[in-house]
């Protein structure tokens, strides 16, 4: 079942609704400070350039330059990757969350709000950066995760009364994980345009 929002993906693995949940470590973290019992069986990956910083008013060209401005905007998902990322570049550069005017919006849409000009700054992730780029006639990443290699990471966690009751469910998910990415490995392209039918994007927006 794939999510476009990553309060309906927590809000289901909590419930119950599902027994697993690929998901963001500052979730899974903040998920097992409200008591969720869950067990991490895989790391699947970090991010490098995947989540970055876009800005498409041409007086920001570095996180730095937020300290410059009045009124700048800002927009993201609140608790999401992109908050932590956020907050990390501007603790980084000596500066505070409290002065920033943010906007609560999805990473899908993030992108969007910046290229119509609703607002400034976005933060979100692939595909929605390069389509941040490529639409707006401003618009520039101007910090990435690259910054902190392993801030922003993913992982595979299942319920743990599942996985001690089904061990071999778990295996198989962890085989079927290996196989998928030996598959993209060979057949990139091919990976690509599976991956881009299931969330609904152009397989070209996935080569980066």
């Amino acid at each position: 079942t794939n999510f476009s929002t990553d309060q309906d993906l927590e809000s289901g693995f909590a419930s119950g609704r599902f027994q697993a949940a690929n998901n963001a470590n500052n979730t899974l973290i903040r998920l097992a400070d409200l008591g969720l019992d869950y067990k991490i069986v895989l790391m699947e990956d970090f991010s490098l350039e995947a989540d970055a910083v876009v800005s498409c008013n041409p007086d920001i060209r570095s996180i730095e330059d937020l300290a410059d401005q009045e009124g700048i905007s800002v927009a993201f998902k609140e608790f999401s990757v992109s908050d932590v990322l956020f907050r990390f570049a501007l603790n980084e550069a000596g500066l505070e969350f409290e002065n920033i005017d943010y906007s609560p919006i999805p990473a899908a849409d993030a992108g969007t709000a910046a290229v119509a000009g609703r607002v400034d700054v976005a933060v979100t992730y692939e595909p929605y950066l390069q389509a941040a780029v490529k639409e707006g006639d401003n618009c520039e990443i101007i910090y990435t995760a690259n910054e902190r290699p392993g801030l922003i990471s993913d992982a595979l966690a299942v319920n743990t009364q599942f996985a001690e009751e089904n061990p071999e469910a778990v295996v198989g998910v962890l085989r079927a994980w290996d196989d998928a990415v030996d598959f993209y490995n060979e057949n990139t392209e091919e990976g690509q345009a599976i991956i881009a039918e299931n969330v609904g994007e152009k397989p070209e927006d996935l080569a980066t």
